[in-house]
């Protein structure tokens, strides 16, 4: 957390950041196309992130830098659970 926050700091001394954290319960329903190669190789995925009080249906672009596959860019749609 102190890492988002320094960074969000460093990339915009003006502003004032702050975070919500909800504890993730199970990620679902993953699907991932095939690998594009290039530079930095690239991969797109569709998943279901289950929080305790709501779902965050996702599509995201991931960029593998270092051997590690991360986030770059992603269209989150979020609902609450009843």
């Amino acid at each position: 957390m102190s890492e988002l926050s320094a960074r969000a700091a460093a990339e915009d001394p003006d502003n004032f950041t702050t975070f919500h954290i909800e504890r993730i319960r199970g990620v679902s329903d993953v699907i991932c196309g095939d690998a594009l190669p290039g530079e930095l190789p690239t991969i797109t995925c569709k998943f279901t992130v289950r929080y305790w009080s709501s779902n965050a249906y996702q599509v995201a672009r991931l960029i593998k830098k270092d051997g590690i596959w991360e986030i770059d860019q992603a269209l989150t749609v979020t609902r609450k659970r009843r």
